[in-house]
């Protein structure tokens, strides 16, 4: 029955085949030839990092188990070529990072629902989840946006900073970690 949850909850969150996502690690930096996507002529905005959040409910001896992940889709994330740039890349990455913050929060709101199996097949648990994550998910977006804004899309180098080094402050990441671009 637990297989049969999962499914449906993996079937409700993919929007492409497995395989496209590169899912989030700190020891794994986003690189310019992640983003599939190549356009030739500017516009108002110079790179897009199209990421996802989604969550995984399995068997852990007995007890439901909710893992969180962070991902990045290649085939929908594009640059302009003539501005592939250090500095445009680590704000593209710092979206991912955003992604990846947020998914550590999920998986630690999500953790009040890791009870024994039985218990979580007899109430509307999964219905609980579905709406926590979509109002969690809801403050991703208003951060992306909120760090796209203070930063004028990576051009206020200050503010860049100061996103930087909050995000790795919250995500553990050391500053000369192979996700900074020099």
């Amino acid at each position: 029955m637990l297989r049969f949850l999962v499914i449906l909850v993996l079937l409700g969150m993919l929007t492409t085949a497995r395989g496209q996502e590169i899912y989030w690690d700190p020891l794994r930096p986003l690189q310019w030839q992640d983003f599939k996507q190549r356009v030739g002529m500017g516009g108002v905005f110079k790179a897009y990092t199209y990421t996802g959040i989604r969550y995984e409910i399995t068997d852990s001896s007995g007890y439901a188990h909710i893992t969180v992940s962070a991902y990045f889709l290649p085939q929908d994330s594009w640059v302009f070529t003539r501005f592939c740039s250090d500095n445009l890349l680590l704000h593209e990455q710092y979206h991912f990072h955003i992604a990846a913050y947020h998914a550590r929060l999920m998986e630690e709101a999500f953790a009040k629902y890791e009870v024994p199996l039985d218990e979580f097949m007899d109430g509307n648990l999964m219905q609980e989840i579905r709406r926590e994550f979509n109002s969690m998910y809801e403050q991703v977006e208003a951060t992306q946006e909120l760090y796209d804004k203070q930063t004028d899309h990576g051009i206020r180098e200050e503010e860049q900073q100061r996103w930087v080094e909050e995000l790795n402050k919250s995500l553990n990441l050391n500053p000369s970690s192979p996700q900074q671009t020099d």
